[in-house]
Parts: C-alpha cells; sequence; structure tokens
C-alpha cells in the first residue's frame, strides 16, 4: 500500500460537505473544564480530592481531577494486595457486546515531599459494571520525578443498559504525608472504535526514544501520519472508512504491515526545546480489501 501526505488530505480537502460531528466522548466533563467534577461521583476513601490546574498531560497545565492514592487503617485490603481509595464514576449507556476504547492521561506527583521516594505510586483501575477493564500500575515511586503514562485499552460491555464507569484510585499501603498524588485528565470514551489506534507507552520526554504502539487488522499494510493541526470535526472520505482529523502541516512517517495486529516503533525525540508541550496528532490508515482511518489521537512531548 502507498500512502502520501498529498493523497487523504487533499481528499479531504474537498470533503468538508462530509464532516462529522467531533469525537463523540461518551463521558461528561472527562476533561475537567467546567472545574468542578459533576456529573462524576466520588465514593471510597477521599483523601486531598479536588479539581485543580495540573500539567497532567505534558502539554501545559489544564483542570485535572487528582487526590491522595491510598487508604486507611479500618478498610479492607482487596485481594490484590492493595488498599482501596478515592474513585470517582458515572452513568453510562452501555450496549452488549459493542467494543468501546477508554484512553486517558494519568500521573503521579509527591507534592508534600518532593524528594521522598515511595515504595508505591499506586494503580489506576476502570471498572465497567464492578468489571475491571483496564488498569495502569505506577509501581515504585523514585523522588523529585513526575512520571506520566497514557492508559489506552479497549473491551466489550458485557451487558445492555446504564452501567458504572469507575476510575479506581489505590494502593499498597496506607496513605500519608510522603505520599504521591494522582492526577488524571482527557478521560475518552468511545463506541466502535476503528483501527488503526496510536498508542504512546511510558513517558515521552525530548531527548529520549519515545515508545508507541500501533493496533490494527493482523497482516493489513498501513501508514502512519502526524499534522500539527487537528479539524474541529472529522471529514469522512467516499470509500473510506473512518474520518480524517489531521490539519495544519501533515507529515507521513513510514508504510508497514501489521504483524499479529500491532506495531511497535520508538522514534529518538530531539532534544529541542520547541517541542515541550507542543500537541502533535496522529491517525493511521489501513488497507486490505477495504481501507480504514483510524481513530485519531494527540499527545505531546515534555522535558
Amino acid at each position: 500500500m502507498k500512502l502520501s501526505t498529498s493523497g487523504l488530505p487533499g481528499i479531504a480537502a474537498v470533503a468538508l460537505a462530509c464532516t462529522l460531528p467531533s469525537q463523540n466522548n461518551l463521558v461528561v466533563n472527562g476533561d475537567f473544564e467546567t472545574t468542578t467534577i459533576a456529573p462524576w461521583v466520588e465514593s471510597g476513601y477521599t483523601l486531598a480530592s479536588q479539581v485543580s490546574q495540573h500539567n497532567c498531560a505534558g502539554a501545559g497545565a489544564s483542570y485535572t481531577f487528582n487526590c491522595l492514592h491510598g487508604g486507611k487503617a479500618g478498610q479492607t485490603r482487596r485481594p490484590n494486595g492493595y488498599w482501596p481509595g478515592n474513585a470517582i464514576a458515572q452513568k453510562i449507556l452501555f450496549v452488549q457486546t459493542l467494543e468501546y476504547l477508554f484512553t486517558a492521561d494519568v500521573q503521579v506527583q509527591n507534592i508534600q515531599s518532593p524528594a521522598t521516594g515511595n515504595a508505591d505510586a499506586g494503580l489506576v483501575e476502570v471498572f465497567v459494571d464492578g468489571v475491571s477493564v483496564g488498569k495502569h500500575d505506577f509501581g515504585r515511586y523514585t523522588g523529585n520525578t513526575a512520571p506520566r503514562a497514557r492508559m489506552c485499552f479497549t473491551f466489550k460491555a458485557a451487558t445492555t443498559g446504564q452501567k458504572e464507569l469507575k476510575v479506581d484510585f489505590s494502593r499498597k499501603y496506607y496513605s500519608s504525608s510522603r505520599t504521591p498524588h494522582v492526577f488524571i485528565d482527557n478521560i475518552l470514551l468511545t463506541a466502535s472504535p476503528i483501527r488503526p489506534i496510536v498508542h504512546p507507552r511510558g513517558e515521552r520526554k525530548i531527548n529520549a526514544p519515545a515508545n508507541i504502539d500501533i493496533h490494527g487488522t493482523a497482516n493489513n499494510r498501513f501508514g502512519l501520519f502526524i499534522g500539527t493541526g487537528k479539524l474541529t470535526s472529522g471529514v469522512q472520505i467516499g470509500g473510506f472508512g473512518g474520518a480524517w482529523w489531521l490539519s495544519g502541516a501533515i507529515h507521513q512517517l513510514f508504510v508497514s504491515t501489521f504483524s499479529g495486529g500491532s506495531y511497535n516503533f520508538k522514534p529518538v525525540i530531539p532534544n529541542d526545546p520547541g517541542l515541550v508541550g507542543f500537541l502533535v496528532h496522529w491517525q493511521a490508515v489501513e488497507a486490505s480489501t477495504a481501507v480504514n482511518i483510524g481513530e485519531v489521537t494527540s499527545f505531546a512531548f515534555y522535558k
């Protein structure tokens, strides 16, 4: 399969009449830009929880939900060895057997005692109707750091109906003055995601290799694109599945083949201060008997 930046974006430019609405986020107030938690409902051991501005995703300060990780004496330790901490939840209409894509930016940082390390920075876990569907474990914490991660996973709903989507924060130890804060932002839940799906793993620092996964259909050819801008509405292109979202300066990085349904690459990010906080938008396109334009994802690099 041969793809070029003069092809897809050019077709998109003449297909503006076929625009789609913005990415349909089933979560309400997933970016907390209302400056409140509503309609999320808190539960569990709510300690130092708030909505405040913080650079959780590395693209600059924005409103996040944050709290102290960990439990307290008198609670029952979970079978996985973690103490239950805070949780936030809201009701979502799920459809049985339909696939869903969940993404969110998470970070931990020791605000009260920055230089203090910690044996466990905590676990962020997502539940649907009481069943775990995905998680990120920060593990051991090193002082004077602020590790970030992008949660990204797909799952299928077991039943149909209004079900609780819960984001749960737990830890192997009780909370104390040396416990790291956990931050979460940009929670996105979409139904029937179109592959390929681009997913950064781990840190995204300049002057270091990044770790990026692309999930698609086994044995299909695909091309990966990046853009400096993102359209306010996706553009449908005749004969293609999905929608095109990239705008501004668009570049095709490479063309390859999915082996086993995924592809991993580790680009070395230049030591360029101009990249710090600059939001880059990514989309991949795969082809076999049909051509699908995958989900758009956006993330920044940082020091």
